[in-house]
């Protein structure tokens, strides 16, 4: 299977991009090819043969990759949320943003 992961980074010492990257391992590990269109990519990643790196650094394609990704990520968002049934906050201020949407919240209480 291919695969392509959008995002900015694809490194070790970074907190998204290190998910990003043990992702990328994973699937290389289980013989997919993953195309990877990042702003930065470790370095042993982009010398692998099962991956192809596309990189954002160029202003313009940045700004694409932005707005495609953001547009993509909204709509994946909006899909998921449509087929919720509970809807959990991280946090008590998560909570009080979707509760002041109309947003119903399973709360889980600590007694």
């Amino acid at each position: 299977m291919k695969l392509c992961i959008v995002t900015h980074t694809v490194m070790k010492g970074d907190g998204q991009g290190r998910v990003n990257y043990e992702v990328a391992w994973e699937a290389i590990r289980r013989g997919h090819h993953v195309t990877l269109l990042a702003s930065s990519v470790d370095l042993a990643l982009q010398q692998h043969s099962q991956v192809d790196w596309i990189s954002t650094q160029n202003r313009n394609l940045r700004g694409t990759y932005q707005r495609f990704y953001t547009a993509l990520n909204a709509d994946w968002e909006h899909k998921a949320f449509d087929r919720a049934k509970v809807v959990v906050a991280v946090s008590e201020k998560v909570a009080q943003e979707l509760i002041a949407t109309d947003v119903i919240l399973f709360v889980n209480s600590k007694n």
